[in-house]
């Protein structure tokens, strides 16, 4: 199947917005330090999704789904990682 210049370009302006949206959450979560805002569960269900969409990316051949879904990955894998240093942080603090 062959792809239209303007589906490649719909699907990786789509790519794009969706890359955006989680990045203010990352921020904030390194900003303020804390992370109470913030849903392990969330996290968890999310990375569960986006390695289902890579899954179906490759067996699709859609190299949109495949870049967007791993990059989300790598930013729930950055925010686990926040939440995990600050969880610990808080909770190190709280005893003291």
């Amino acid at each position: 199947m062959e792809v239209s210049d303007i589906e490649l370009y719909i699907g990786f302006s789509a790519l794009g917005f969706s890359l955006l949206y989680r990045i203010p959450q990352i921020y904030k979560l390194w900003k303020n330090k804390s992370s109470n805002d913030i849903s392990v569960w969330m996290i968890h269900l999310q990375t569960i999704s986006y390695i289902l969409y890579v899954t179906y990316g490759i067996m699709k051949e859609d190299l949109v789904y495949i870049i967007s879904s791993a990059i989300s990955i790598l930013q729930n894998i950055i925010l686990y990682f926040l939440y995990c240093l600050y969880k610990e942080k808080e909770e190190i603090s709280f005893s003291a």
